[in-house]
């Protein structure tokens, strides 16, 4: 059998497409955290302290989280499929100092329920 080099770099071309198109799907799904929101709809207060570890929010809730060491704070409407990620990875950057406080997000459901 004969392919021709314009047959064979058709067939690499969109092969790298479908990965590239796949990675990016999977990338853009797992960093669906949320949004930010106006601290004046959120329905509750989280304020962390340096012990702070971890969080526990509800999803679809938007919560005001205050930082008692700074006083700063943001607002985040936690309406996201994963079930716990890092708030270092939504909040601005001077909020939580540098730290890593980890967001466990309760009512999680499967794709399709």
């Amino acid at each position: 059998m004969h392919y021709s080099t314009r047959s064979i770099l058709s067939a690499v071309s969109l092969a790298a497409s479908f990965t590239v198109a796949s990675t990016a799907f999977a990338m853009g799904w797992s960093q669906d955290f949320g949004a930010p929101s106006d601290e004046t709809s959120a329905t509750r207060v989280i304020t962390v302290n340096p012990d702070t570890r971890w969080v526990n929010v509800e999803r679809d809730e938007t919560v005001k989280i205050v930082n008692a060491s700074n006083g700063k704070s943001f607002a985040w409407h936690f309406d996201t499929p994963a079930m716990v990620f890092d708030l270092a990875a939504v909040a601005p950057t001077d909020v939580l100092d540098g730290r890593h406080i980890q967001a466990y997000v309760e009512g999680y459901s499967e794709v399709g329920d």
